[in-house]
């Protein structure tokens, strides 16, 4: 009987590379060298990374730190590439790097990121913190893919000349950004997206008393459902805007231009502001449903937004603990109840620090990004 050679599934072979001390590698710049596609690399939260830059050109790896704590990359201003920390090119599609702190890049163009995609990759980037480099994340375009970042900390990100912040997404298919808490940029934004779907869920985007300009700038429009938010604009902040959607341009290459803006608690510290700014142009109009508004400002620049239960509050009685952005309704919040059912109800709310828990459902929605209970 002749037999036929068995094909093993690729997953079946993958390797897992073990870094740190006693490891079989010393750093991580290491492993991704003898990595094979589809690997996992775990990195130990014992081990000291200072200087370890280098590119990535595997594809599907799967990069994790473990521990008691998160491994720490200090960059201590090195680069690989003139770009970031860890560039990944265009082998290195669809990597997940999980539980991972970033620190401490320069380069001379004053980008320098943690990580960087180049043209065509996607990602995703979980349990991570994010701090103290020219920009956080920066992605190439990549029409074709997708990018999830969730659970993850940012802050003081940014070189001060506005063209550089927390997190930067060119132009992906779709930005899923959920469960994350991103503060604090310098002079930039907290979160830049050019997608052409965003899902911004259940986060918390603050500049306390950072710096940074928007907290959230969708510059080319798309489809862009802002779900479940707190978001936070200091007495520092650059810009008066907190959001921003089409401020740049509409993308004639994207189907469909919508943005709705649902059950989130938007605070402006500042004299004045706009708490949407919609470009000039808009094919459609934005949806602005059950939002609480904290402090001075416009709702809305669009003429022709449509509205929906959304509330202006001036008390800052009505949340749990406002001095520290605890947004918790009390339960004298006249908020309570006075929300209206809709399909994009979000399904969590943002929990401090960097994630989430389930959204209550009972009865008719509360106004803002918690639902009381």
């Amino acid at each position: 009987m002749r037999y036929l050679p068995l094909l093993l599934p690729v997953a079946c072979l993958a390797a897992t590379l073990e870094v740190g001390p006693g490891k079989p590698f010393a750093a991580p710049c290491a492993a991704f060298a003898a990595a094979g596609p589809g690997d996992t690399i775990t990195i130990d939260s014992h081990g000291v990374y200072e200087g370890d830059v280098c590119g990535v050109w595997k594809p599907n790896l799967t990069i994790r730190g473990v521990g008691p704590g998160r491994p720490h990359l200090r960059a201590g201003g090195k680069h690989h590439d003139g770009k970031a920390i860890w560039v990944f090119y265009q082998p290195a599609a669809n990597a997940t790097v999980e539980n991972i702190e970033f620190s401490g890049t320069a380069v001379p163009d004053r980008n320098g990121a943690a990580i960087r995609l180049e043209p065509g990759i996607g990602i995703t980037i979980r349990g991570c913190h994010i701090h103290d480099n020219q920009t956080g994340v920066l992605t190439g375009p990549a029409p074709d893919a997708n990018v999830t970042i969730e659970f993850s900390v940012f802050e003081n990100n940014g070189d001060g000349d506005g063209f550089s912040h927390n997190v930067y997404i060119h132009q992906a298919r779709k930005l899923t950004f959920r469960g994350n808490y991103s503060r604090r940029a310098r002079v930039g934004q907290l979160l830049k997206t050019r997608a052409r779907e965003n899902w911004i869920v259940a986060n918390r985007l603050s500049q306390e008393d950072g710096t940074g300009s928007r907290e959230i700038d969708i510059s080319e429009g798309g489809e862009a459902y802002v779900l479940g938010n707190i978001i936070e604009q200091g007495t520092k902040s650059q810009h008066r805007s907190l959001i921003g959607y089409g401020v740049e341009r509409f993308n004639r290459d994207y189907p469909r231009h919508q943005l709705l803006v649902l059950n989130n608690t938007l605070v402006n510290r500042a004299l004045q502001g706009i708490f949407v700014d919609v470009g000039s142009g808009a094919p459609s109009p934005v949806q602005i449903v059950n939002n609480i508004f904290y402090g001075p400002g416009v709702w809305c620049s669009q003429p022709g937004a449509v509205f929906g239960s959304n509330l202006t509050v001036t008390a800052q009685e009505v949340f749990a603990d406002f001095p520290v952005l605890d947004l918790h309704l009390r339960r004298t919040a006249r908020v309570i109840n006075q929300g209206q059912a809709h399909p994009a109800l979000p399904e969590v709310q943002y929990r401090h620090p960097a994630g989430v828990e389930p959204r209550p459902r009972k009865g008719r929605p509360d106004v803002g990004a918690y639902e009381f209970e």
